[in-house]
């Protein structure tokens, strides 16, 4: 629907201005859980010598940074290297991602952001079409003010490259603009306006947070700390300790993570009655279904395939909150 409101000028953009590196570093590193499961490493390079906001449609660019990334895993060979890298020049911004996969036929690189085009080479990337994920790419990009290009060799990888003026960023420590001055928060702030959060016994609920990426830790105490009283944990193991100590109202957890994975944690804690009634929220980025069946027979109450809206995890955390009150 997007893409057909784009292709007759009719969808409306919302420009903000917010936090680029933050932003980029929070997009790629939710694809952690997913990269580890096929040993691809995860390879984040800013070269950029200062910290800037971008000004953009922040919910549409954060989409097509995830098809890029998405992409770049998909199509990679285990054991390899996705890597985004961050370039300035004089003139542009560049943001590239670059798989290690089996590239694009050189016949097909021309056609690689129309919609539906199908590849006549068998067994190529774009055999049966691509969707329409990079021609709402190459869409939302162009209205961003900015070009998409795609490089590939055959056997060896691809890179996907989002070259955007220097004039959509300003230095982190300028003053936003009038009517584009926003919080610098990758949070999207209407994820947060009207929502009414629950509380337990007048006081905010306390949630623990079991995740293991810095980035993520920050974009979910971001969304959450307002509203709720966050802990983290950066493992099954640091979480159960916490949770000898102080009691809490819901759990969110990662399902990839060093020392006790998020479903060993989820089982341990199924042993404990005191606290196997707890709301449980799992945030990976592991989407197969006999995962997501795993967890649920775990006793999961819910399963939130990263990257997530955070508007939705809000929701569901509410609706859980709200549940245990009735």
């Amino acid at each position: 629907m997007d893409l057909s409101k784009l292709e007759a000028n009719k969808l409306n953009m919302d420009f903000r201005q917010v936090p680029f590196d933050t932003l980029l570093r929070r997009i790629f590193f939710s694809f952690e859980s997913l990269a580890t499961l096929r040993n691809i490493h995860l390879d984040f390079v800013n070269t950029l010598q200062d910290s800037y906001l971008i000004h953009t449609d922040v919910k549409r660019f954060e989409k097509v940074i995830n098809n890029l990334v998405s992409n770049a895993i998909k199509f990679s060979h285990n054991d390899s290297t996705v890597r985004m890298k961050v370039v300035q020049t004089d003139t542009d911004v560049v943001i590239a991602v670059s798989d290690q996969g089996k590239g694009i036929h050189a016949d097909d690189l021309p056609y690689v952001f129309d919609r539906f085009f199908q590849s006549s080479h068998k067994g190529m990337r774009l055999e049966g079409g691509t969707g329409i994920g990079l021609a709402y790419a190459h869409e939302i990009i162009t209205r961003l003010g900015g070009k998409i290009k795609a490089e590939s060799v055959l056997n060896e990888g691809s890179t996907f490259s989002i070259i955007l003026p220097i004039t959509q960023f300003s230095p982190l420590s300028e003053k936003v603009p009038s009517k584009y001055e926003q919080p610098m928060s990758p949070v999207e702030p209407q994820s947060i306006q009207g929502y009414e959060p629950i509380t337990i016994g007048g006081e905010k609920p306390r949630i623990l947070i079991v995740e293991d990426n810095k980035d993520m830790q920050q974009y979910l105490l971001s969304l959450l700390d307002t509203l709720y009283r966050c802990d983290f944990a950066n493992d099954g193991v640091d979480a159960l300790e916490k949770m000898k100590h102080t009691k809490y109202d819901l759990i969110t957890s990662d399902v990839m993570m060093p020392r006790m994975d998020g479903f060993e944690f989820r089982e341990r804690i199924c042993q404990n009655m005191e606290c196997k009634n707890i709301p449980f929220i799992m945030l990976t980025a592991r989407a197969m279904e006999e995962d997501k069946l795993h967890g649920l027979r775990l006793g999961v109450d819910d399963y939130l395939t990263k990257p997530f809206s955070s508007a939705e995890l809000l929701a569901r955390i509410r609706n859980l909150l709200a549940n245990q009150l009735e």
